[in-house]
């Protein structure tokens, strides 16, 4: 059988010299079809013809003169051809509204703090070393990770790597995504080391002529996994910055996500459906009641401005037979009358005979003004998962157990956070660097290693130490649950953003400076670690005769 006597062939024909034409008409002639189809089938006929079985439909489904239409499609289809706008749009509100700009910097600060840093977990049953081998590679990693974070991290060199975090962070909340790319800069020594560059989302471009899957700048492997990023030289609103012999094309280049084992490109965003691409600012659900209530309160705050600036009416009589009644000066020059003055604040006005002072009326703010700002403001800071006594920081209303529910509830959704940029950014740049220092020589390279490198790439992060709502209870629940076997000491330290091994080492650093301090005061030994340690003093050295009398009690230390 010819191709031309396959069913529908001269029907896909005619579809494909249409959508060249006129993808519009091409469309409504699929969906026509497709209705056709529907229609055609016999149960549908007669559910049609049936009103009892069309009014079992789902009411929810129906759309009317009260209910919108609403669509949707793929993940890409509904978010790439708008996202532009939407991040320019979110840009604008956290940059103007102070309501927008405070849920952003409140999630930043809790999610983010002073910065998120690795504690280095490489152990023997997994990587085949000796104890003490692991002890020594943990703590050379760890130091090797700070002086790259603290020194090398930013290709600009500018910030660190709690500031690149933070920067990051932002983006994936503003933007709806942060990307950053592996380059190799003069670093430890003047060797070639890594650093990373932060591009900004709107460089990611499609090339202007390619035959891969490219969607808004990120190439898609077969699999559905991005495999390469077009990326433009600058940004397309710096080239007015550029000098003229500077302006060179702003083609977008292509950048592999992995090259030679490490991680070249770093896309920090949270993926809420499959097969989505990019990602999405956290105010898009609430961007049209922020930009609402933020014209709300400017025009309110005019409104109130003009009505204070207008103190009052002055009422005349219309009898102009009176000589003494003055129906307003004249202006200068133009016999015109004028029905307004001016009024200084504290000011006493002077009427004539006849005349009446009304004041004017306040009317801004009305009497649901807070209510209303309020409500709105709940719905705002609900859709980013904040709460609206944190982004308005108003705690007037709240006790001991609403504001304990309320961090709790609110930690729950900065540790999801928290996992994500630790997993699409921290962890890919600590492994990253790790591998290129054992790469170099820079770490030890055990003969184990061969064959077992993600081993010595894994690590537990310390993040920022939460705040106490009642730092007695906190620390008395800490302490049991430790003691309950319902948690371990490294992870009551990690949540109290610190490392268990640097506690221990300056609590032991402590007890020795006690100790020198004790000797060079002449101070009784134990003297100054009992007092730390809340245990009573060891008693004075006695003299002869009182031993004599009563024996010396044995330190309990």
């Amino acid at each position: 059988m010819g191709a031309a006597d396959k069913p529908g062939y001269v029907a896909r024909a005619i579809d494909a010299v249409v959508a060249a034409m006129s993808p519009e008409r091409a469309l409504r002639r699929t969906q026509a079809r497709a209705r056709l189809q529907s229609v055609s089938s016999p149960d549908v006929r007669s559910a049609v013809r049936d009103r009892n079985v069309a009014a079992l439909r789902f009411e929810a489904a129906r759309f009317d003169r009260l209910r919108a239409k609403m669509s949707s499609g793929s993940a890409d289809g509904d978010l790439l051809q708008d996202l532009d706008a939407l991040r320019q749009k979110s840009q604008a509100l956290v940059r103007d509204d102070p309501y927008a700009s405070a849920a952003i910097r409140v999630s930043v600060e809790n999610v983010v703090g002073t910065g998120i840093m690795p504690q280095a977990t490489v152990r023997p049953e997994e990587t085949g070393c000796t104890e003490s081998q692991c002890s020594d590679f943990n703590r050379a990693a760890e130091q090797y990770f700070r002086e790259w974070a603290e020194n090398w991290c930013d290709a600009n060199r500018i910030s660190d790597f709690a500031d690149m975090t933070n920067i990051v962070y932002r983006g994936k909340l503003v933007d709806g995504e942060s990307i950053a790319h592996r380059v190799l800069l003069a670093g430890r020594g003047g060797a070639d080391q890594t650093a990373f560059e932060l591009i900004d989302p709107a460089r990611l471009q499609d090339p202007f002529s390619s035959t891969s899957n490219t969607r808004h700048g990120v190439e898609i492997g077969e699999a559905g996994q991005p495999v390469a990023y077009w990326i433009t030289p600058y940004h397309p609103d710096d080239v007015r910055f550029l000098r003229t012999g500077a302006i060179g094309a702003n083609t977008p280049v292509r950048i592999e996500r992995f090259r030679g084992g490490y991680w070249n490109v770093l896309h920090c965003y949270r993926r809420q459906r499959a097969g989505q691409s990019r990602g999405i600012p956290v105010l898009v659900a609430s961007l049209g009641m922020v930009d609402h209530l933020h014209h709300y309160l400017d025009s309110e705050l005019i409104g109130a401005r003009v009505q204070s600036n207008n103190a009052g009416v002055i009422e005349r009589p219309l009898d102009q037979t009176d000589p003494s009644i003055e129906l307003g000066d004249t202006r200068e020059g133009t016999g015109e009358l004028i029905f307004h003055e001016s009024s200084d604040p504290g000011t006493f006005v002077y009427l004539n005979p006849g005349e009446k002072y009304t004041p004017s009326p306040v009317v801004r703010p009305g009497n649901t003004f807070d209510a209303f700002v309020i409500r709105i403001l709940r719905a705002i800071a609900g859709s980013t998962g904040l709460s609206y006594e944190m982004v308005a920081k108003d705690f007037s209303s709240m006790n001991y157990s609403s504001s304990r529910s309320m961090l709790l509830e609110a930690r729950r959704g900065f540790e999801s956070e928290q996992m994500m940029l630790i997993r699409t950014w921290c962890r890919p740049a600590y492994q990253t660097v790790i591998r290129e220092g054992i790469h170099r020589g820079d770490l030890p390279n055990f003969a184990q290693m061969l064959g077992r490198m993600e081993a010595f790439l894994k690590a537990r992060w310390i993040r920022p130490a939460w705040g106490w709502v009642d730092p007695v209870k906190e620390i008395e629940s800490s302490t049991m649950a430790v003691e309950g076997n319902l948690s371990t000491p490294q992870a009551e330290a990690a949540r109290s953003g610190m490392d268990l091994e640097e506690v221990y080492e300056a609590r032991a650093d402590a007890w020795v400076l006690a100790r020198d301090v004790e000797r060079r005061k002449g101070l009784p030994e134990g003297a100054l670690q009992a007092q730390s340690s809340k245990q009573p003093p060891p008693p004075p050295q006695e003299s002869d005769e009182e031993q004599d009398e009563e024996p010396a009690q044995e330190s309990t230390r």
